[in-house]
């Protein structure tokens, strides 16, 4: 999934997409997510678009202002739970 450094961590960055899963299906929105984590909505969409693009998957079928997360989504909803808990 997300690319891991030599010393086995994982970079802030995917972190915070991670985060950013996490918060929109906790939310059902980008837009309240995006408000829960202080982030930009767009900011949280790229979160999303770049998990997607490094899975080579869908994670959520976009509809409108609604989403819906595909099985692939939901697995790495629990999964990102998992990883995050592990980080911090």
């Amino acid at each position: 999934m997300a690319a891991v450094a030599q010393d086995g961590s994982m970079s802030s960055m995917e972190i915070a997409e991670l985060r950013s899963l996490i918060a929109v299906a906790a939310f059902a929105g980008v837009g309240r997510a995006a408000a829960a984590l202080h982030l930009s909505q767009p900011t949280v969409s790229a979160h999303l678009r770049r998990l997607e693009g490094t899975l080579g998957l869908p994670l959520v079928e976009r509809r409108g202002r609604s989403i819906a997360f595909t099985v692939a989504g939901e697995s790495l909803v629990r999964d990102a739970h998992r990883i995050v808990a592990l980080h911090d």
